[in-house]
């Protein structure tokens, strides 16, 4: 027997104030062996030979009292079938108890399972995550590298060392945007004002900022010498 159905609720009240208290007390007591096989059988009995043997009454009497119980309306008859109301308001409550039971259980089995399947999902974003991080780093690290070692090519071939905090931000800042070194010093290498007139030669930032390498007289002609690249300075530069 379900464990859920070793029991059931019983109002004393309805029990002394129905119509059960119309019955005699051997009805009565036949009628409480009654409730208890439908509930052992959860819901319903057969009427038939073996009831009346479990009621240990004679088939006649056995008839008339279910009769009695059904004229009353204690008792539902249905192709041979019996049952009582309120043990069937019982039962539908612990099915419906179960159900949503075995739906909740389901739901939260499912949530597991979901936050399972996810976490290889997750495992693996957080490894990619890891390694852009780590080729931002790498990218900033040579970024850097690349930056310092132009500031040393101009900040040793620009005639006039002033300022060079200043100069060294905006020197970065060119690059950034894409200028070359190799463009900055073609520029300062053809401009006659860096070399002939020291008087009134311009602070690094300052002649950064005038962008003299957009200037048309400083840009390459064709079969002029090629300037060093960055790296072939370096290694100059030893």
């Amino acid at each position: 027997m379900n464990k859920k159905l070793d029991w059931f609720k019983f109002s004393a009240t309805d029990w002394l104030s129905g119509s059960v208290q119309l019955l005699s007390d051997g009805e009565k007591g036949t009628f409480i062996d009654l409730i208890a096989m439908i509930w052992k059988e959860q819901g319903s009995i057969t009427v038939n030979n073996i009831l009346y043997r479990k009621l240990r009454l004679d088939n006649a009497t056995a008839c008339e009292r279910i009769e009695s119980y059904c004229e009353l309306g204690i008792l539902v008859m249905r192709d041979d079938k019996l049952s009582i109301k309120f043990l069937d308001n019982q039962i539908g409550d612990i099915e419906t108890t179960s159900k949503n039971n075995s739906e909740n259980a389901k739901k939260r089995w499912d949530k597991k399972k979901t936050e399972c399947d996810r976490m290889p999902i997750r495992e693996e974003k957080r490894r990619e995550e890891e390694i852009r991080k780590d080729n931002i780093r790498e990218d900033n690290k040579e970024l850097k590298q690349k930056l310092e070692s132009s500031w040393e090519i101009f900040w040793a071939d620009y005639p006039k060392k002033t300022n060079n905090v200043n100069a060294k931000k905006t020197l970065f800042n060119y690059l950034k945007q894409g200028v070359t070194i190799e463009q900055i010093c073609e520029a300062m290498n053809k401009s006659e004002a860096l070399r002939n007139e020291r008087q009134y030669i311009p602070n690094p930032q300052a002649w950064l900022n005038k962008t003299p390498w957009l200037d048309e007289a400083f840009k390459p002609m064709e079969g002029n010498q090629p300037q060093l690249s960055l790296a072939d300075r370096m290694e100059q530069r030893g």
